[in-house]
């Protein structure tokens, strides 16, 4: 369990980056910037954090952990069910890096994309494990963008199906 103000603390750092990333964009924050915003000391800041992409991934430690328990038999995609929740959940903060194709979401791409190689090794050849992953990524942050960029009235997990039938339709053939 995390002390109370060890989370305090970490909470208004990331509120203050995300605020910081929707106004300004995530390469044009400085982590003078979100300290400023959420009051808190530089060696406070590096207490917790590497930098501001660390404090960046660590919302997305939570939608790590709603992946891992969402896999369901014959749905290889299923745990890419969480990021679109996390998504219609934080809409703004994925307007702000999907739709803008922000700096930011290179650096949760990244993670992601060595997350589902990891979910999807087993299930693949290792040839076609780059390609696959490459394309089931770009799939979703475009779904993703479609969705929120259009304000569909969809569901999160109406949007996830739309991305899953697309994307099966891609890799279906290439899983046993």
């Amino acid at each position: 369990m995390t002390d109370r103000r060890v989370r305090k603390t970490r909470d208004a750092l990331r509120r203050a980056l995300v605020e910081l990333i929707v106004e300004r964009g995530y390469d044009r924050v400085t982590v003078q910037d979100i300290l400023d915003r959420a009051d808190v000391g530089r060696s406070t800041f590096y207490t917790h954090f590497h930098g501001k992409d660390d404090l960046l991934l660590t919302g997305f430690e939570n939608v790590k952990a709603e992946m891992a328990g969402t896999q369901q038999p014959g749905d290889v995609l299923s745990p890419l069910r969480a990021v679109f929740r996390h998504a219609g959940d934080n809409r703004e903060l994925f307007t702000a890096t999907v739709m803008r194709h922000e700096p930011a979401m290179l650096v949760v791409r990244r993670e992601m994309t060595k997350l589902l190689t990891e979910y999807l090794r087993p299930h693949l050849p290792e040839d076609e494990l780059d390609l696959v992953v490459t394309f089931v990524i770009r799939g979703m942050t475009g779904v993703i963008g479609w969705w929120l960029g259009t304000k569909a009235p969809l569901t999160a997990d109406e949007a996830y199906e739309r991305f899953r039938r697309l994307a099966m339709g891609g890799i279906g053939p290439l899983l046993p």
